[in-house]
């Protein structure tokens, strides 16, 4: 039908809809699709020719099409074209078509929305203690557009509720405050942020909405506590703040670099907690597993004390201090170092160049989370594995991705400047290149 739909375009307006009625509305058991557009002044008799020629042409005898001087409307069959046509301009006074149209006051490029109850009512079927966890049960709209607001091309999805936010849906703070992401380093390769409400509480309605649903969910929380100590779990997630941030700066041959920044509201809490969980696990390890001790270290240096967690036989751990109220964790101190001297005065990835450069003029000015790839650098480390000049040149165009997100009491809302279509491309890059190095590694590997 879309097909169809594009080769009569130059016989069309400025603006085409595609549209679906869905199952339980009156007179339909199946979704009702349906494309509609203004027609050119005068071109009428030319778009009825086309059309007629199309559908016999797809050996359709019965046309599911209607053209006017001034509109027409196509579907899928006859029946559901009458369908359409008996219901036309009846939604034009619903709360949905009104929120369609502030959108159209503000401008767009193109616009995807979709009344929520329906659809949640469809995939939920008797899954609802899922949909009132995940928050979609009370989820009104939903909303994909592309617009220009200050000349750039931005990206957005909005999520919005009947009334305020439930479930994980309510999770995202309305605002962050930021100070977790300026511990980011401005050359990260891969970053993120998020504001959330307080630990404890998510933690609460989490188990709450869970046990519900799966009983023994309670009692295996009883038998962890049981290890732990009543309340560690509830003690632990008081002790973490409201926002976090972490980054991947390098890879090297030892692994991953990274950092991590959290808001810490009990650092001595923290610490007894992640020691408590180390004490309890080599506990239970049998004589034969001594090797896979976790070895917990600490010593001060620079007016710090530093806290080193590593598992035996692992190469990697984990090291962290604190400053400022934050929990600083790396994948070593020197990362951890440089992420304290970038927030005391370095240069953060937040108001680095190529950072405020993607940020979308939609976005607020204390987004509530972020997440952010720097496509070049990204791709250059797998680049650099491969001999491929083209890969190289691919690599020097490519820009940084960066998708913000904000809430209100009553949606979430997501923008980027990326192009959808860049994404998808860098993100195919990004699987080719990982699979064409491991590919040059495994060849280079001598064979006996």
């Amino acid at each position: 039908m879309t097909d169809r739909v594009q080769s009569v375009n130059p016989l069309l307006g400025d603006e085409i809809v595609f549209c679906a009625s869905l199952p339980g509305l009156p007179g339909i058991d199946v979704p009702v699709p349906a494309v509609m557009a203004r027609v050119q002044p005068g071109k009428r008799a030319d778009l009825v020719s086309a059309l007629a020629g199309l559908f016999t042409a797809a050996g359709e005898s019965a046309p599911s099409y209607s053209v006017s001087d001034d509109l027409m409307v196509v579907s899928n069959s006859p029946s559901h074209l009458a369908w359409t046509l008996a219901r036309l301009g009846q939604g034009t006074g619903s709360p949905f078509a009104a929120a369609i149209g502030e959108r159209y006051g503000r401008g767009v490029g193109w616009l995807i929305g979709m009344d929520a109850p329906p659809l949640v009512t469809m995939t939920s079927g008797d899954n609802v203690p899922p949909a009132q966890l995940t928050g979609i049960s009370g989820m009104k709209y939903i909303f994909v557009e592309q617009r220009a607001p200050a000349g750039a091309v931005e990206n957005e999805v909005t999520l919005a509720f009947q009334g305020a936010r439930t479930g994980m849906g309510s999770w995202l703070a309305d605002a962050g405050s930021g100070g977790a992401a300026e511990y980011l380093p401005a050359e990260a390769l891969l970053a993120g942020y998020v504001s959330t409400r307080e630990p404890l509480q998510l933690f609460e309605e989490f188990t709450a909405q869970i046990t519900r649903s799966a009983p023994d969910f309670e009692r295996g929380l009883a038998s962890l506590e049981e290890k732990l100590g009543v309340g560690f779990v509830q003690d632990l997630t008081a002790a973490l703040g409201t926002e976090a941030a972490v980054a991947l700066t390098g890879v090297s041959v030892s692994g991953p670099t990274w950092v991590v920044a959290s808001l810490a509201n009990n650092p001595a809490v923290i610490d007894s907690s992640l020691q408590k969980l180390a004490e309890t696990f080599n506990a239970e390890l049998g004589p034969d597993e001594q090797a896979k001790r976790i070895v917990l270290q600490q010593e001060s240096a620079g007016g710090r004390t530093w806290t080193t967690m590593k598992p035996g036989g692992l190469p990697l751990g984990i090291t962290w201090t604190y400053d400022r109220g934050f929990m600083v964790a790396a994948s070593d101190r020197g990362s951890a170092e440089r992420a304290i001297a970038t927030r005391n005065g370095g240069s953060p990835l937040v108001w680095s160049p190529e950072f405020l450069g993607q940020l979308p003029s939609s976005a607020g000015l204390h987004p509530s989370a972020f997440a952010w790839l720097n496509a070049k650098g990204a791709l250059g480390v797998l680049s650099a594995l491969t001999s491929n000049p083209t890969v190289s040149e691919l690599v020097a165009s490519r820009d940084p991705i960066l998708v913000v997100f904000d809430g209100t009491t009553e949606q979430i809302h997501a923008a980027s400047r990326t192009r959808i279509s860049g994404l998808i491309m860098d993100v195919m890059m990004i699987q080719n290149l990982g699979r064409a190095t491991l590919e040059q590694r495994s060849d280079a590997v001598p064979r006996h």
